[in-house]
């Protein structure tokens, strides 16, 4: 099980996923937003790395409940509480369901317990109406190609922004964090236009490549 965390102080900022910007600066007031930095290799995510960080120790992984970030300088914009609160629920059911495909789940933090944090900092919704005639229009599609080849999400659609905070279960150290954007691919016009289809589509991705890293690193095959 451990070969299965190794590297991961090398390898946990590729966590973004396909779909992903250049973030802007976490909100001030979460633990990790003093170190967050953009990396050279992966410029589109913040990330932070704590040195001599030692992954192999830990043989399973407790998730936290997510958060949902409340101060005023989220990125939520008029989306209701609601909404937050059901795609935070998504997220904990997704991610819980992708990570114990490959890493022992734990019921709580202790001793070789990776213990993850994932903290939803901004949600934004899909704009259906907008969203579809762009992606069905000439011109809506040049302008999905550009935004897909920057790593945006398509004309109008929903996107997902979080934090994940990796501590040691024992000691509540950080050993790792990043910051990443969350949504459908920009080119792909089978996907949910529903106000929040975008953002969960954002949500099975990241989950589905946390798994396949972990996979990778159980079979030693990360590419970096």
């Amino acid at each position: 099980m451990a070969l299965m965390l190794r590297g991961l102080a090398a390898s946990i900022l590729v966590l973004g996923v396909a779909g992903c910007v250049k973030p802007a600066p976490p909100p001030y007031d979460i633990p990790s937003s003093m170190v967050l930095q953009t990396q050279s290799v992966w410029s589109t995510t913040l990330g932070y790395v704590r040195p001599a960080a030692d992954f192999t120790r830990y043989d399973s992984v407790f998730i936290e409940p997510v958060r949902l970030y409340m101060g005023g300088n989220g990125r939520f914009g008029t989306t209701p509480i609601e909404d937050r609160q059901e795609v935070g629920r998504y997220m904990q059911d997704a991610f819980a369901r992708a990570i114990g495909e490959q890493v022992q789940l734990a019921d709580a933090p202790g001793p070789n317990v990776l213990r993850l944090r994932i903290i939803m900092v901004g949600l934004q919704e899909t704009n259906p109406l907008l969203a579809a005639s762009t992606h069905f229009s000439i011109s809506g599609m040049a302008v999905d190609i550009s935004r897909s080849v920057l790593g945006m999400n398509g004309s109008f659609m929903g996107s997902v922004t979080y934090l994940a905070e990796f501590y040691d279960g024992q000691t509540d150290t950080m050993l790792a964090a990043f910051q990443s954007q969350a949504s459908a691919d920009a080119l792909d016009i089978t996907e949910d236009l529903s106000a929040l289809g975008s953002a969960k589509v954002g949500v099975e991705k990241a989950a589905r490549h946390m798994r396949d890293m972990l996979a990778s690193m159980q079979h030693g095959t990360m590419q970096f």
